[in-house]
């Protein structure tokens, strides 16, 4: 094969890469930004339906909750995509999928042994929303685990239409079921009474390309969470921040965490966006190389500079966006959703950032970067407390979540020059 014709051949294989990398993105990207307005619609529902200091409660609950969720994670999604995509052993991806179903079933008993002793040594008001968020939490996990399964195999139209198809029936259902009900009740019941067909339609998706009965031994299951740990890790400590509300409740009170909560719910669809690019990146990393994933994400920082800016630039109108969502109980609350918006753009970041370095092989340091950067911000929540309320946890959360995303720019840029000085 002649010299220039080898060249176009490679051209061809590297646009061709990125084209499918940019479809699975934008499928992903589309998806999750509706499945995101859908269910920020039902959040403003619910906090418009209940008080101020109850929303608080909720913030500080489900956040909790989801904390606990991600320590019986173990990471087995992430590692099953990585060990498809990267490293193409779908024996031990479909091991770690099915080893994450048990593991939400032990989530939902430990979310029921909390309820009971809810029952019995407290007033026993919040067994039912803790039960629904347990169920809820572990359909999601059974779901996500068999789509992710597929979206290694870069086949992104059934995942795209799960996440639609879930937040739109909820929230049809969740709509009738407050007339009838309490509304953190109906909320809780409508994620997981529409969880389940989704769960089985996951499920089938995932059937047509994955056959066979998985058995795990204790062997083999002691082998795949040693394996998947450091991305168990990783998860958990990204997941830290969850806790961001009962610290501002424990520090100052519910009502000042029902505010820092509203404002986090408000900001938190911009999760969405960025994970639609982590759900690309380990598929398409082998293609796209080192240089390339550093590239779009060097881009993706950019714009999120540019974004916090804005936000700065408009910070004035923020105080009408919470009262016109909200409520006039939330009046005076625009500088707590300017700070928290501008630190959950930042952390949005983490998960793209992780998944590249993750994909690099390097694993053991990313969940290590996860873990400071968790600490640092609960810290950062803490002395912004006690300095200046809500508004100065937001401000403490935003310049403690920068610190840990320069700590991730750092090591990725450094990875790449690394693995590139070996290759030569």
């Amino acid at each position: 094969m002649s010299a220039n014709r080898k060249s176009r051949t490679v051209a061809h294989i590297d646009r061709t890469a990125a084209s499918l990398f940019a479809k699975q993105a934008t499928w992903s990207f589309v998806s999750r930004a509706i499945g995101a307005l859908l269910q920020a619609l039902m959040i403003i529902i619910l906090a418009r339906s209940i008080s101020k200091a109850d929303f608080g409660d909720f913030g500080t609950t489900f956040g909790t909750l989801t904390l606990l969720s991600m320590f019986t994670d173990f990471g087995l999604t992430s590692f099953a995509v990585k060990s498809l995509a990267v490293d193409h052993d779908l024996e031990l991806a479909q091991r770690a999928v099915h080893l994450n179903k048990w593991m939400s079933v032990v989530l939902v008993a430990i979310c029921a042994g909390i309820a009971l002793v809810d029952m019995s040594m407290f007033d026993g008001h919040k067994w039912p929303y803790l039960i629904g968020i347990g169920v809820f939490l572990a359909i999601e996990k059974v779901t996500e685990g068999e789509l992710a399964l597929l979206g290694a195999l870069q086949k992104f139209e059934g995942p795209a239409v799960s996440i639609v198809g879930r937040r739109l029936f909820a929230l049809g259902i969740f709509l009738y079921l407050s007339t009838v009900l309490a509304p953190l009740l109906s909320y809780f019941l409508a994620l997981a009474l529409v969880g389940l067909p989704f769960m089985f339609f996951a499920r089938t998706k995932t059937q047509t390309d994955f056959q066979g009965k998985v058995n795990l031994s204790g062997s083999q299951t002691i082998q795949t969470l040693r394996s998947s740990f450091h991305y168990g890790m990783s998860s958990v400590f990204q997941q830290i921040r969850s806790l961001d509300a009962l610290v501002v409740s424990l520090a100052i009170g519910p009502v000042a965490a029902g505010a820092y909560s509203a404002a986090t719910r408000l900001a938190s669809p911009t999760y969405y966006v960025t994970s639609a690019v982590a759900t690309a990146i380990t598929p398409g990393a082998k293609s796209l190389g080192d240089t390339g994933v550093n590239s779009l994400l060097t881009r993706m920082v950019a714009w999120t500079g540019i974004c916090i800016s804005l936000l700065v630039a408009c910070s004035s109108l923020l105080d009408v966006v919470m009262v016109k969502v909200y409520g006039n109980e939330y009046q005076g609350a625009g500088q707590t959703l300017l700070w928290v918006a501008s630190g959950t753009l930042v952390t949005a970041l983490y998960s793209p950032f992780s998944s590249h370095i993750q994909a690099m092989g390097y694993a053991r340091l990313v969940s290590l970067i996860n873990f400071i950067s968790g600490i640092l911000i609960l810290c950062g929540i803490c002395v912004g407390c006690k300095i200046g309320g809500e508004a100065g946890a937001a401000l403490g959360f935003a310049l403690a979540a920068s610190a840990g995303l320069i700590a991730f720019i750092v090591v990725a840029k450094l990875q790449v020059e690394r693995r590139a000085s070996h290759a030569n």
